[in-house]
């Protein structure tokens, strides 16, 4: 939705149209700003604003001086007789697969069929925005269940986002994955002895459970029946095949433990004490880091 606002306010100028139609279509687009504007907005309003400002864009009327005929003609009137079209056409697609998104996300079988659709909305909705894309998540329940708080920066969903639970206070990083199944069964599929009984080819599939305050690091990829205990971190790049402990860092792969928190907490304590901070101003960011040109080579 943020797009195709975006593209109708870049496109769309008053100058071009008249008056009665301009008032409709800015009624629209101000209704479509308040809603992208508003977190909490329903899947409903969030179709309604959509199609809404389409009809809007599409209505609008231009004024006399600006209209074009489609084909030349001694009068230098359309011949048609109709009215010349006035939509954004580039605009519209969008419009469409906005509306139909919203329409999934408000059904109740978003999690069986459209996964795709539904990460196409956490995109148009929340942009690069991590905890924007956790409150959505956890308000359309595409997982078993979300807690509070925390930050979700992937936007790719696993396969069963049914069988994956995340707790309170959990940051996950970008390009994260969950697989909660294999394909394991596709090598039995054609095989029938002793040693492969019935039963072997069946599609397997398992959970996953984050728990509270953790923090799953660029990269990795968490495998089914895995649990991660509250106040773990998982290093970037890591695979996790086995549960992680509780207050534990883990690294690699496969993904063994390599330090605790509470030793990390230190270590930050000490090294962060006198470091910027990502909101500080760039000037100070840039002294800190480079006053001193870039590093020699190593010794």
């Amino acid at each position: 939705m943020e797009k195709y606002y975006n593209e109708c306010v870049s496109y769309y100028k008053e100058a071009d149209y008249t008056a009665d139609s301009w008032k409709v279509y800015k009624e629209a687009l101000t209704n479509a700003k308040t809603v992208l504007d508003d977190e909490d907005a329903t899947a409903e309003e969030i179709k309604a604003a959509t199609e809404k400002l389409a009809k809007a864009a599409k209505d609008l009327v231009k004024k006399e001086e600006n209209k074009k005929p489609s084909t030349p003609s001694a009068g230098g009137s359309d011949e048609s007789g109709k009215k010349p079209v006035t939509g954004d056409s580039t605009a519209a697609p969008m419009m469409m697969v906005l509306a139909a998104a919203a329409s999934v996300i408000a059904g109740k079988e978003i999690l069986k069929k459209k996964k795709a659709i539904i990460q196409i909305l956490l995109f148009l909705r929340t942009g690069s925005n991590s905890r924007k894309r956790a409150k959505l998540l956890k308000k359309w329940k595409v997982f078993h269940s979300y807690g509070d708080g925390g930050l979700y920066q992937p936007f790719d969903l696993p396969s069963e986002p049914q069988l994956v639970s995340i707790g309170n206070n959990v940051s996950i990083a970008a390009n994260v994955r969950f697989i909660t199944h294999d394909i394991i069964q596709s090598m039995f599929r054609d095989m029938n002895d002793e040693n492969y009984p019935a039963g072997t080819n069946r599609f397997y599939m398992g959970k996953i459970e984050i728990y509270d305050n953790c923090v799953i690091g660029a990269n990795s990829t968490i495998l089914y029946d895995t649990k991660i205990g509250p106040n773990a971190l998982v290093a970037a790049g890591s695979v996790v095949t086995r549960d992680v402990p509780p207050d534990m860092i883990v690294g690699g792969n496969p993904a063994v433990v390599i330090g605790s928190l509470s030793k990390l907490a230190k270590k930050r304590a000490i090294e962060c004490n006198d470091r910027p901070y990502n909101r500080d101003d760039l000037e100070a960011i840039n002294k800190y880091f480079w006053e001193n040109g870039i590093s020699k080579e190593l010794q």
